[in-house]
């Protein structure tokens, strides 16, 4: 008797009803919605990630040939800095990776040795590259910036 008291916790009451509340809803919708009900319309922004998309079910053929987002590969390169030098202490040395023209930068990232750290980074005030700001400890560090750059 005593064990059967200790199970009939308000906890675990509450616990058990909000499980049955959970599953029957889940087989009231099942029986409720009929097939191909949810569509574009009812989905939100965003509701849909790549990890709920099967295999093979998105193809290049699908997108259009290979074009995805509304973007030629054709129209994308990746360009980097020369080998740059953050010298021992230093509180902003700045490294920039220059586009091509007739190209913007539209993202960037950096490759740093073990002292050097980025303190700001983004595209350039003309948007034709990617600069990043570096610091160090009191070792010299070397590092190279890249920048992703789109063709109009």
């Amino acid at each position: 008797m005593r064990r059967a008291r200790r199970l009939f916790t308000p906890a675990n009451l509450i616990a058990c009803v909000a499980l049955f509340v959970a599953l029957g809803g889940t087989g009231w919708a099942g029986q409720v919605l009929s097939k191909n009900s949810v569509g574009t319309a009812q989905l939100k922004s965003n509701a849909v990630s790549t990890s709920k998309i099967a295999d093979g079910a998105v193809t290049k053929a699908k997108l259009g040939g290979g074009i995805v987002g509304g973007v030629s590969p054709t129209k994308i390169s990746k360009v980097d800095s020369p080998i740059a030098t953050v010298p021992a202490n230093s509180t902003g040395t700045v490294v920039t990776a220059t586009c091509p023209a007739g190209t913007k930068a539209g993202a960037g990232g950096y490759s740093s040795g073990l002292y050097a750290y980025p303190i700001s980074e983004g595209p350039t005030a003309d948007g034709m590259g990617w600069t990043i700001s570096f610091t160090s400890g009191g070792t010299p560090s070397s590092v190279s910036v890249s920048a992703i750059c789109f063709a109009a």
